[in-house]
């Protein structure tokens, strides 16, 4: 039952910054968080891919910075090609996207423990 509860805990992660894009583009019409969000699911995708292909069980704590620094970097990135120049406010949220990512690969992890 714990490994149910991590992986769904994991989840929420993953929903997260793609909940938080669309209210912002309910409520304002802007899209530039629900990019920033794919922008960052690309990220930690990436960053794990090539730690997998590096290693077949990478340590947690990489995985995790792995997927924190990539997402957290793309989604800045992205936020900036938009249109955004806020530098403050798009790396708040390219941080918090970052540790939505970084805390869904640890907990997901730990379900496969």
């Amino acid at each position: 039952m714990q490994k149910r509860t991590l992986y769904s805990a994991s989840l929420l992660f993953v929903v997260a910054p793609f909940a938080f894009g669309l209210v912002r583009a309910f409520t304002a019409g802007d899209t530039r968080m629900v990019t920033m969000a794919a922008a960052s699911l690309f990220g930690a995708a990436l960053a794990d891919y090539g730690l997998r292909r590096r290693s077949p069980r990478p340590g947690l704590g990489t995985r995790a910075l792995a997927a924190f620094l990539a997402s957290a970097a793309l989604a800045g990135a992205t936020a900036y090609v938009l249109g955004a120049r806020s530098a403050p406010g798009i790396w708040m949220v390219a941080v918090v996207f970052g540790l939505c990512w970084a805390a869904r690969s640890v907990l997901s992890e730990l379900s496969r423990r």
